[in-house]
């Protein structure tokens, strides 16, 4: 036996690449996924490593060949594939990654759902929190968010005008939460400047 001092090759990158080609390989994809007129190839054993949800699927209905998918926009679900292959995802806007937020919770991708609060939590500011509240893909970990982050801004956000923009339900837990520390005087005059630009709700 001839020893020398311990060595490690290091192929991963290799094999990386391998599994990510493996996504355009006939022979190896057992599965499809149809999303409105678009049909996904893929291979069972590599989706259920990366999605809990697909495990959990695949495992009820193991002879399913086919999945269709009614309630997901085609090109949402290609983001969600590519990831699944390759571990990557792009978007070009926070708007993009805020509407594949709950399809990502759903399918149990845990690691991408971590990172995309992480990139929403750094990138909210004052300039752009108001209208990203409007939109209707919030979920509760992401308006936790932006409302955590407003109690950060108490002092700023006591003087926007934006903030007389929110709807009830969003300004009536902006302000009721004990963490913001803005004053009640300040508290009090923009509940009043918001009724004023809201009058349907006043009491």
């Amino acid at each position: 036996m001839i020893r020398f001092e311990e060595q490690t090759i290091d192929d991963w990158q290799e094999a990386f690449d391998d599994i990510t080609a493996s996504q355009y390989d006939a022979e190896l994809q057992d599965i499809q996924f149809l999303c409105e007129e678009t049909v996904f190839m893929g291979n069972k054993l590599i989706i259920q490593t990366v999605s809990d949800y697909w495990k959990n699927h695949f495992r009820q209905h193991k002879d399913a060949t086919l999945i269709e998918l009614t309630d997901v926009k085609s090109n949402h679900f290609a983001q969600i594939f590519e990831y699944m292959y390759t571990g990557k995802i792009k978007f070009e806007t926070l708007e993009q990654a805020m509407q594949l937020v709950r399809l990502i919770k759903h399918y149990k991708l845990n690691r991408l759902y971590s990172d995309i609060l992480e990139l929403i939590q750094y990138s909210v500011s004052l300039t752009n929190v108001w209208h990203l509240f409007q939109t209707s893909v919030l979920t509760e970990d992401i308006e936790e968010i932006f409302l955590k982050f407003l109690d950060s801004k108490a002092t700023e956000t006591v003087k926007t005008t934006e903030v007389l923009h929110l709807s009830y339900n969003v300004f009536e837990k902006v302000i009721s939460r004990d963490t913001f520390s803005a004053s009640e005087t300040e508290i009090f005059e923009m509940t009043k400047k918001w009724l004023q630009r809201n009058p349907s709700h006043k009491e």
